[in-house]
């Protein structure tokens, strides 16, 4: 897949999931890796665990603020 036909793929999900009203992440760790992909640096599987562990992370500090 070319740097190109990544980026539009990218654009595409993310534009059908802004107007269906799903939030979408603009997290700036997850734009770096989707850039990563789009660039053929990592595959979708790397930039898929880089989204559950910034997820987690997010988890973990809303869960610690918590208390």
């Amino acid at each position: 897949m070319t740097i190109e036909v990544r980026r539009r793929v990218y654009e595409k999900v993310s534009a059908r999931l802004k107007a269906s009203g799903t939030p979408f992440d603009d997290d700036p760790q997850f734009r770096s890796a989707v850039e990563e992909w789009i660039n053929g640096a990592i595959d979708i599987g790397e930039l898929r665990r880089r989204y559950l562990d910034i997820q987690r992370a997010r988890t973990r500090l809303s869960d610690h603020g918590a208390d």
